[in-house]
């Protein structure tokens, strides 16, 4: 958009005594303002060189005021006061257009502004504007710009101050009216009679402006009144089409601008071209047969054979000619193919007739070369005496016919001894939908006790405090007697540091037999675990180790 503002018009004629910092007369005593006109260096032109056409270009004023004057003999601003800013064009060469900020900034001068000396430039306000111009050639305007505040001295009327930017630019780009591009040459074609592809070639079309241009090609046989799209959007001169219709038609070409404004022009078409017969009839498709129905059909209609199976491709005639005339017959088939490749599996048989016209089928399925596999996971432990099972995963080969009724089951898993274990899942658990069956899969895992405690007050989930050089009863159950050979060796007792503070346990009482008991009405195990007199004041854990390779701990600090 454009906009011309103004800014106190009445104040402007007790303004004629200001003056401008510009290169202009400069009365003595009176505060200016200065226009810094490319927002770079002090100055009041703006050079913007050469422009686009229609292309908006930005551009920066920065306007502050300069301190002159003597107070009550000339126009000076007030101590902090703030000074509004306004603007008009001055001229208008034709096709130009300014765009002036939609929120305009404002300046506030220093509080001391009168104390200041001559000279002192205030801070500097910047306008950001955009010129835009549709006329080829120089252009020049002047932009003058007002400044209004409150005036240092009292009861007078505002002060008003003037500047002028001048704005100098070359317009190249633009252009003058468009005219439609001449008619193409009558096109020439490279059969009269043909029964495969067609070539068509003219003389280009020439455009006033030289705007790029495309052709568009279009077409009738005898029985059309109108004439049909063949292509648009071509760029070259030569047409060449691999199936032309059948029938004896003709064609003619017609010049498009390309890439330009609309409206789009057109040249008048060509003259036709002379005319040329297309005999394109088509042999009917093929006909197939297989080595041998399918093992297996999917419910989105696809074939499954089981690791090869045999195509045959057979003629199947020649359709008549629209006059009804018999067709040119059928020359050669795609000969027979066998498929061993594992996954889908796309085949086409062609025929092809005395006219080099042909047609196709298209026999698509599937191979499945490989039986399906199997995984048996097994928990990593099973605890004695329990029911515990592994599961078993079946999955055919990717892009294979799938797996078969079930995929998946368990396999109960054996648990009257303690110790690593393994189980063995047999062969055939699975099969695919063509027929494979799965093999054989293993998996390990452990056999452990029940084990629960400690017991007799130690606790494995806080610092447990004992004295040094006392026995320490290691109370556990096993879920029953398991005989006194469930341990892996003595406990151990590594040290990690210094004293815990901890809850100190029970160490009065009897206390059992040295080593490992087990106690029958309580169903535990004690081992009496005799502590070191060096102990006291550190800390660290005891392992209780047990036949079925699993560890158990719990966290002492020894005192003395």
């Amino acid at each position: 958009m454009t906009r011309s503002r103004h800014l106190c018009r009445p104040a402007l004629a007790s303004a004629a005594t200001a003056a401008l910092a510009l290169g202009l007369a400069v009365p003595a005593h009176a505060d200016t303002l200065l226009a810094d006109g490319d927002a770079l260096t002090d100055g009041t032109d703006v050079a913007l060189g050469t422009i686009a056409c229609d292309q908006s270009i930005p551009f920066s004023t920065l306007l502050s005021a300069v301190r002159q004057g003597a107070l009550g003999t000339a126009p000076v601003y007030a101590d902090g006061t703030t000074v509004s800013f306004d603007a008009s064009v001055l001229s208008w060469p034709a096709g130009m257009t300014v765009d002036f900020p939609t929120a305009w900034p404002e300046l506030t001068l220093p509080p001391d502004w009168t104390a200041r000396p001559d000279g002192t430039r205030s801070d500097s306000a910047e306008f950001q504007m955009a010129l835009r111009s549709t006329v080829n050639g120089p252009g020049e305007t002047t932009i003058r710009w007002w400044a209004g505040g409150t005036s240092a001295t009292p009861g007078e009327a505002p002060v008003v101050l003037n500047a002028e930017t001048r704005v100098t630019w070359e317009t190249a780009g633009c252009r003058d009216a468009d005219t439609a591009p001449t008619a193409p040459g009558t096109p020439s074609i490279s059969a009269r009679v043909t029964g495969g592809s067609l070539t068509l070639s003219w003389s280009p079309s020439t455009d006033a402006e030289g705007d790029p241009l495309t052709y568009t090609v279009e077409t009738r046989d005898r029985d059309d009144l109108e004439w049909k799209t063949v292509i648009t959007g071509l760029t070259s001169t030569t047409l060449t089409l691999a199936a032309p219709e059948e029938g004896t038609r003709s064609y003619r070409v017609t010049a498009v601008e390309a890439g330009t404004a609309a409206p789009v022009l057109s040249s008048v078409p060509s003259a036709p071209s002379a005319t040329v017969v297309v005999d394109r009839g088509a042999p009917n498709a093929p006909s197939y047969t297989t080595s041998r129905s399918p093992e297996y059909t999917a419910p989105d209609g696809t074939s499954w054979w089981r690791d090869s199976v045999g195509v045959v491709f057979a003629s199947a005639g020649d359709p008549a000619l629209p006059d009804g005339s018999a067709g040119s017959g059928v020359t050669s088939v795609t000969g027979s193919a066998t498929v061993a490749a594992a996954g889908p599996f796309r085949l086409t048989g062609v025929a092809r007739d005395a006219a080099l016209n042909k047609n196709h089928t298209i026999v698509s399925g599937a191979v499945d070369g490989a039986a399906p596999t199997v995984a048996l996971d097994c928990p990593a432990e099973a605890v004695a005496g329990s029911a515990a099972s592994g599961t078993w995963t079946a999955s055919d080969e990717a892009g294979g016919s799938g797996v078969a009724g079930a995929s998946s089951g368990s396999l109960s898993l054996a648990t009257d001894a303690v110790g690593a274990r393994t189980a063995t899942l047999a062969a055939g658990a699975a099969s695919d939908r063509v027929g494979h069956a799965t093999s054989s899969a293993s998996c390990s895992y452990r056999v452990v006790y029940p084990f629960a405690g400690f017991f007799r007050s130690v606790d494995t989930d806080r610092v447990n405090v004992a004295r040094a050089g006392r026995d320490v009863a290691l109370s556990f159950s096993l879920g029953g007697d398991r005989g006194l050979g469930v341990l892996d060796g003595a406990p151990t007792f590594t040290v990690t540091g210094g004293a815990l503070a901890g809850e100190a346990i029970d160490q009065s009482g009897k206390l059992p037999g040295a080593g490992l008991t087990y106690d029958a009405a309580s169903g535990q195990y004690t081992y009496l675990w005799k502590t070191d007199r060096a102990w006291a004041g550190k800390s660290g854990t005891v392992a209780v180790r047990l036949a079925d390779g699993t560890v158990h701990t719990a966290v002492f600090s020894f005192t003395k």
